[in-house]
């Protein structure tokens, strides 16, 4: 059983997953957002091409029962499609988190366990409780400033799980928790 649980008081937000469902984490798709292609030098030629790569490489990765903490910014917002749109197209069970161009989370951040050891989710890192000392699991940076938010810096204990960073793919929780069980720097998938 996984518990999670709504920061700071720690008895009022619980979800249970099934232990046999695999975990992922994601940030920062910016469906339909033009100009995240040229500032995060995204590998699309178009937004179109782009939406597609994004919902192809999900739903290959994420099964239908799976779970997916998405930690912000599904959307920039004013695109030519809603969230729900998107999320129709989306597999697995989603747990959001808030992000900066929309609110739609289940909170602005969550503690989640994986083997005994917490994590924090939020959407930006400097959002975080200022008490909190554990591993925090991330977007909002994009690729930007990799030499303090690369994908997993053991420094500072943080993993930024924004596409840009983990191939425009969710990352299993699993995966992600061995790099931190050997306190690997890494910068990118």
């Amino acid at each position: 059983m996984v518990e999670e649980t709504k920061v700071p008081d720690l008895t009022k937000f619980v979800v249970n997953v099934e232990p046999k469902l695999k975990r992922f984490l994601v940030s920062d798709t910016h469906f339909d957002h033009a100009n995240i292609i040229k500032y995060q030098n995204r590998p699309f030629k178009s937004v179109s091409e782009m939406n597609y790569e994004l919902v192809r490489r999900w739903n290959e990765a994420v099964q239908p029962n799976d779970v997916v903490y998405f930690l912000g910014d599904l959307t920039i917002g004013g695109g030519n499609q809603t969230c729900a749109y998107w999320l129709k197209r989306l597999n697995g069970n989603i747990v959001f988190i808030n992000g900066n161009h929309h609110d739609r989370g289940v909170a602005d951040y969550l503690v989640t366990h994986h083997e005994g050891r917490p994590y924090l989710l939020v959407h930006d890192p400097i959002d975080a409780p200022a008490d909190y000392e554990g591993w925090i699991i991330h977007g909002h940076c994009h690729a930007n400033h990799l030499d303090k938010y690369p994908l997993i810096n053991p420094k500072y204990k943080t993993v930024n799980v924004c596409v840009e960073l983990i191939n425009y793919t969710p990352i299993e929780f699993d995966r992600v928790h061995e790099m931190v069980k050997h306190n690997q720097w890494v910068k990118t998938l």
